[in-house]
């Protein structure tokens, strides 16, 4: 039997739910990674570290900047740091809205591309082009360092060192940092480490792409905990939607089959 302890912020008080089974489905986005440099929680609303907060900022800076200059938007470019779908996302909506875009990526990440079908996705092979055919719009920084973040006269200003360790500085409208997140899983018994315990590899944190919690994967129970617990979605290396889905129904036939 498991206890499932919470807040009822609406209602202003607590609750206890006493059930047989529990699924865990509460992602690993719940703190976001940091690339600890000078500046980085110092510029509120220019700086963020979540797609949502960028995505808005990019709509506020569309409605006060409507002038084209050879069809790229009058505005100073948007940083854009990271190699994952969260951080190409963020280059997509800059693009929509032909807004210059400087994307730092590491050298050895995996292509976004090789992971995705063209035909369904086609998007994420049009940035790819716009590095090679049109850098005014969007430009690759392969293996640049951010190493500072600061404001002059109200201008917001990135150095960024280059491979060779030059430094470049640019002057840049917003700053995403979209390097990943972890999971918060401390709700757990404290048996469980933050979910550690659970992992494949029981001595690291959890990650949704190098070490998800260990599931049985025709049914999601999680492996290394007391029957009942199940876990889905990022948790356990699905992080797409149709991936989500399967798991929700591999829980719930799982579930089914054991009540009769």
């Amino acid at each position: 039997m498991w206890e499932v302890f919470g807040y009822d912020n609406e209602q202003n008080k607590s609750f206890t739910y006493k059930c047989h089974r529990v699924v865990l489905a509460t992602g690993t986005s719940d703190s976001p990674n940091v690339v600890n440099v000078p500046g980085e929680f110092s510029h509120m609303g220019k700086v963020f570290h979540c797609l949502t907060g960028f995505e808005k900022a990019i709509e506020d800076l569309v409605n006060k900047n409507a002038d084209f200059v050879d069809d790229v938007r009058a505005v100073d470019p948007v940083l854009i740091i990271g190699s994952g779908f969260s951080a190409f996302d963020a280059a997509i909506c800059a693009r929509n809205y032909k807004i210059p875009i400087i994307h730092q990526i590491r050298k050895n990440a995996i292509s976004v591309e090789r992971l995705l079908n063209r035909v369904y996705y086609p998007e994420y092979f049009e940035l790819k082009e716009l590095n090679e055919l049109q850098q005014s719009l969007y430009k690759q920084c392969l293996e640049y360092t951010l190493s500072e973040i600061y404001m002059v006269w109200g201008k917001l200003y990135v150095k960024l060192v280059s491979p060779e360790q030059e430094v470049v500085t640019h002057q840049v409208s917003l700053v995403a940092i979209l390097t990943g997140s972890k999971a918060d899983l401390s709700y757990l018994p404290l048996s469980y480490q933050n979910g550690k315990a659970l992992a494949v590899d029981p001595t690291k944190e959890i990650d949704s792409k190098n070490n998800s919690i260990h599931i049985n994967p025709s049914s999601h129970e999680v492996l290394k905990a007391a029957q009942g617990l199940y876990a889905l979605g990022p948790l356990v290396g699905d992080n797409f939607v149709r991936c989500t889905l399967g798991g929700a129904i591999a829980v719930t036939s799982h579930i089914a089959k054991s009540t009769h």
